[in-house]
């Protein structure tokens, strides 16, 4: 039992330490790159945005675990970035509609008979490109019918707007996806040569 107890310890400080490093990194990159070169673009927006990647990733591993694992470090990131005086109800209600539309998108091509994982370990690259899709234009969806800020916005505006937080969020994926497939085959070289 204490050994299962270690080793559920360790799945959460695993997923939350690499979904709070992957925040790190994109709020990092949005301060050293897109302030310095895009000032004129408004703060909140992000050309890629990685924590949408590297939910994606350990929604694969985890499937729906991923919503307990994830959220503390989720709702951390969240006040690290924009501040304690920004988190209220709506930052959480979008925290939980990411977190649950991500393993909702592998459900539903499990359910369409599309598998990301093919009965094994190995990850299909391009599945998971689709499921990340679906999973963005909900998230996108949901969050400009419900939110009250998208109230105002008129058709053409809103479609724009959602366009362009499924972009990020696709960047991001594909960007993470990137890396962690040159960090395994970095570590298959180091691993096969030692």
């Amino acid at each position: 039992m204490v050994l299962g107890m270690r080793a559920s310890a360790a799945h959460f400080a695993g997923a939350s330490a690499f979904f709070l490093v992957i925040n790190a990194i994109c709020a990092a990159l949005y301060s050293a790159v897109f302030l310095l070169w895009m000032q004129d673009v408004p703060h909140g927006l992000d050309i890629v945005f990685l924590p949408f990647g590297a939910l994606m990733l350990l929604t694969w591993f985890y499937g729906w675990m991923v919503v307990p694992l994830v959220l503390p470090a989720a709702l951390l990131s969240q006040v690290a970035v924009y501040g304690a005086e920004a988190f209220d109800a709506l930052m959480v209600e979008a925290l939980l509609l990411k977190l649950v539309c991500c393993p909702f998108a592998f459900a539903a091509f499990r359910l369409g008979g599309i598998d990301a994982r093919q009965g094994q370990m190995s990850m299909n690259w391009r599945v998971l490109l689709l499921v990340g899709l679906l999973a963005s234009v909900t998230i996108a969806t949901v969050r400009h019918v419900y939110a009250e800020w998208s109230r105002g916005l008129s058709g053409p505006d809103m479609l724009r707007s959602m366009l362009g937080t499924v972009i990020e969020d696709m960047m991001g994926l594909m960007l993470v996806q990137f890396g962690l497939k040159l960090v395994f085959r970095l570590l298959r070289r180091r691993f096969a040569i030692g």
